[in-house]
């Protein structure tokens, strides 16, 4: 009976079963409970690298490189890249080559690694191009 009694101390409002208060049905239905959704994130936005620290600059030059040898940049950027890239990249490895040829060290051709990448991107990114277009126009 004393837990009876506690139980109404603590409910002072609401009494279980007695004739004087709400019965707890009634006072479940006019109590309205609501769950707060929050709305779906936006999607998020890249985060553009600026180039002022050593990764971030590695990460633009990547960049740049991959959207070049990809063949969707306009003729005159592939044409420059030849210019920029391609013949100095031809010219470092006659040179390297004619310097292996000279002093017989094969320590030269280690640094043919440089200008064989170079010249590999703008050789794949003209024939991206040229393989777009024809694709284009088939």
């Amino acid at each position: 009976m004393t837990e009876h009694n506690e139980f109404r101390a603590y409910l002072e409002n609401a009494s279980v079963g007695s004739s004087n208060g709400p019965s707890v049905e009634t006072a479940c239905h006019s109590d309205q409970l609501y769950i707060d959704v929050p709305p779906p994130l936006p999607p998020p936005i890249p985060k553009v690298s600026l180039g002022y620290d050593p990764m971030d600059r590695i990460r633009l030059e990547g960049q740049a490189y991959r959207g070049l040898a990809s063949g969707h940049q306009p003729w005159w950027v592939i044409v420059s890249s030849w210019f920029v890239l391609g013949v100095p990249s031809l010219s470092a490895i006659a040179l390297i080559s004619f310097m292996t040829a000279l002093t017989g060290e094969f320590f030269w051709l280690v640094l043919l690694c440089v200008p064989a990448v170079l010249l590999s991107i703008v050789w794949r990114g003209t024939y991206a191009k040229f393989a777009r277009r024809h694709k284009r126009h088939s």
